[in-house]
């Protein structure tokens, strides 16, 4: 395994064209757990939390902009984020161990796929759209269009996440509410989490741990936007057909649909 340590972020981006598939390392949270059990480890890793043009954040017009190494408790401690977006800050505050927090990235969180990443749901429903740099161009794609199947998305091995894009809207123009379930109060990985955010007439709801990958809940929210009245049986049907629950060492598949059932439910009346 050989370590490359790109001094700015065009070398970065140079570096990353002319290497095959290199694993790029930030915090280290997820990368650290594959090379001590030998998962599909890359022969090249590239280090870029000490890039300064990836470590912000900031306000643009009518957005939030984050840079990709801005960490869970950068975002969660955040003024302005707590000011412009105070249902990410709170959602997250209890995302791992202050340990984590303090090390585990944005970007990263997102890049490495799982099925079971907190900050995904949430995204999801603040339409957040991701900034994919590489030494060909930028491109922004929405993040509902990144993931293509479990631990896989359209990043090309040459780019990277540079930045997260939130569209803002005022705080008080919509209710939402986050909801992850574990075998633990803390320090948990989910079994099942739902984001939902209801905007006038219009419904955003997300989950993870439930498919392949996290996703919008399409049908859930057609049916929630085209009803007068929400009738269980139908509103249970539509989550069916949105997500594909498994079970496994975490949980029974079972059990996560009804949780996810029994949530929908309370945050929807």
């Amino acid at each position: 395994m050989k370590f490359h340590k790109p001094q700015t972020l065009p070398e970065c981006l140079c570096l990353l064209g002319k290497l095959k598939d290199p694993w790029l390392l930030a915090g280290g949270t997820d990368i650290n757990v594959q090379i001590r059990h030998q998962l599909n480890v890359k022969e090249d890793v590239v280090f870029i939390n000490h890039l300064p043009e990836l470590n912000f954040i900031k306000k643009e017009e009518n957005s939030l902009i984050i840079g990709a190494t801005a960490t869970i408790k950068d975002i969660s401690g955040s003024e302005l984020i707590k000011k412009e977006c105070p249902f990410l800050a709170d959602s997250l505050a209890d995302f791992a161990s202050p340990l984590i927090s303090n090390l585990a990235t944005i970007a990263g969180n997102i890049a490495n796929s799982s099925p079971t990443a907190d900050t995904v749901p949430l995204l999801l429903v603040l339409e957040a759209a991701l900034v994919l740099s590489s030494c060909r161009g930028h491109r922004t794609i929405a993040l509902k269009d990144f993931y293509t199947s479990y631990k896989h998305n359209v990043r090309q091995t040459d780019e990277m996440i540079t930045s997260i894009i939130i569209p803002l809207l005022p705080p008080d123009s919509y209710t939402a509410h986050y909801v992850k379930i574990g075998s633990r109060r803390a320090l948990t990985i989910a079994k099942a989490a739902l984001a939902l955010l209801k905007r006038q007439d219009e419904f955003r709801i997300a989950a993870g741990s439930l498919s392949e990958y996290p996703k919008r809940l399409k049908n859930v929210e057609e049916y929630l936007q085209n009803s007068k009245k929400i009738v269980k049986k139908h509103l249970f049907a539509a989550l069916d057909e949105d997500v594909y629950p498994i079970s496994d060492f975490r949980s029974e598949a079972a059990y996560r649909l009804q949780v996810t059932r029994n949530y929908l439910l309370k945050f929807t009346r």
